[in-house]
């Protein structure tokens, strides 16, 4: 024969998990999101064919794990050069689907990373050539469908792909030394040249 499995809260019916199915002894069950958190819940089976033969279980608990986000990269050790790409990382509880991420300097808006883009933990980000090096940049990453879920990683450090070392004017001082080496070079070579026998 097959049974019928009801959920109860506090004693109050609250839905009809299936109406019939085996009586094989297991039902698998989605839970479906917007169930009051409680402890008070309870599952009633009964039998299809008489209903006056059915059983309650013990009570159990139902919760809704809360949306969270935390920022992993970049952390307070990263340091990264304007125009590379890099990996935006976070980890993620809850039913967020999509998610913003935003660059801060200090407590300070600078700019939209990205309006939209999936919660799969991870974004590639080329970083502009126009930002200034400094300490104190910031990646917030919030949940677009509910801003007040969010994360701010901690500082970090921006930096401007280095120019060669050196002095202003270092490459034509380069040159001009090798130039003068050669020749001085060239000149040794043609003055012991002129005083074979």
């Amino acid at each position: 024969s097959d049974v019928k499995l009801e959920l109860y809260e506090n004693d109050v019916l609250v839905m009809e998990i299936v109406a019939s199915t085996p009586n094989d002894g297991e039902y698998s069950w989605t839970i479906p999101s917007g169930l009051a958190d409680s402890t008070l819940y309870q599952v009633l089976i009964s039998d299809v064919a008489n209903l006056a033969t059915d059983d309650f279980s013990d009570y159990f608990e139902i919760f809704t794990v809360p949306d969270t986000i935390t920022v992993t990269i970049p952390d307070g050790l990263t340091a990264w050069e304007t125009g590379t790409t890099h990996s935006i990382t976070w980890t993620s509880t809850g039913g967020i689907t999509n998610v913003k991420i935003e660059l801060y300097k200090g407590d300070v808006f600078d700019r939209e990373i990205v309006a939209s883009t999936p919660n799969d933990g991870s974004y590639d980000w080329t970083i502009p050539i126009d930002l200034d090096d400094d300490i104190d940049y910031k990646i917030k990453i919030s949940d677009v469908s509910n801003p007040a879920t969010y994360d701010e990683s901690p500082n970090f450090a921006l930096t401007r792909i280095p120019l060669p070392p050196g002095i202003p004017g270092y490459d034509v001082y380069l040159i001009i030394g090798v130039v003068c080496m050669l020749s001085i070079i060239l000149v040794k070579r043609r003055f012991k040249k002129s005083i074979k026998f």
